[in-house]
Parts: C-alpha cells; structure tokens; sequence
C-alpha cells in the first residue's frame, strides 16, 4: 500500500484553488496538481485531516468572516464535494481536528469569541454532530 503525503491550501486571493499530492508511484520527485475546488470559498486558519481515501476540511476565516462549512477531497478520483451542515458546529477558524478513524472531531477556535465547543462529522453518515461543553 503506497502512502501519499499531501499539502493543501484554499487560497483568498486567488479563484484557483488546488490540492497538491507527492507523486510516490514514481521515483521522481515531483507534485501532481489535483482539481479545483469549485463552488467552495476561499479561506485560512482551518483544519484538514485524512482519513486515508479522502481528506477532511473544515471551518476557517476568508474575506472578513468565518465559516460553518468544509468539504470532502476524494484523492482516487480527484473530486471534491461539499460536506453537509446539517447539525455543524457554528462557525469558527483556528480550531483543532483530528482523525479518530471513523470520525473528525473539531474542538475550540474563534468566532469574535474563545469557543469551548466542537462536533463530530463521520463521512459514512450523512448527518454530523454538534457538542457543547
């Protein structure tokens, strides 16, 4: 099983947005380009976690605000896909994610204010979970 190591980077200024991933099929080294991530806004200060088919992004700040909102990266067929705000947690940026290996949970952050909540997102289930402290 090969494993590939990624970098990701939505970016404010830019309408293009892309992920990066290190071509370890080959013995060159060297980036692949993967797809735009359409229809999804630009932002920074978010988290993103793999969960070992796709990666996870949640949350984040870009042009002023914060957002409720994240998407999937589907690395094998290089898709991106809006994730469901169906119970999300509010909006934040600077929070903590982590992979569990079923599970993204997202803790903390900023939203105008120091946030002591989080939520769960499983991406096998279509609805996700807000916690409060």
């Amino acid at each position: 099983m090969k494993t590939r190591a990624f970098s990701f980077s939505w970016l404010l200024t830019s309408v293009l947005s892309l992920a990066f991933f290190v071509n370890q099929a080959t013995a060159a080294d060297e980036w692949l380009a993967r797809a735009s991530a359409t229809g999804i806004p630009g932002r920074a200060v978010h988290t993103a976690v793999w969960t070992g088919e796709e990666m996870l992004v949640w949350g984040g700040e870009g042009s002023g605000v914060s957002y409720d909102s994240g998407a999937r990266f589907l690395a094998k067929s290089n898709l991106w896909t809006v994730m469901s705000t169906v119970n999300a947690p509010e909006h934040r940026s600077g929070h903590t994610a982590v992979w569990t290996g079923t599970e993204m949970i997202l803790w903390g952050g900023y939203n105008g204010a120091l946030l002591n909540t989080g939520g769960r997102y499983n991406p096998k289930q279509t609805l996700g979970h807000q916690h409060q402290q």
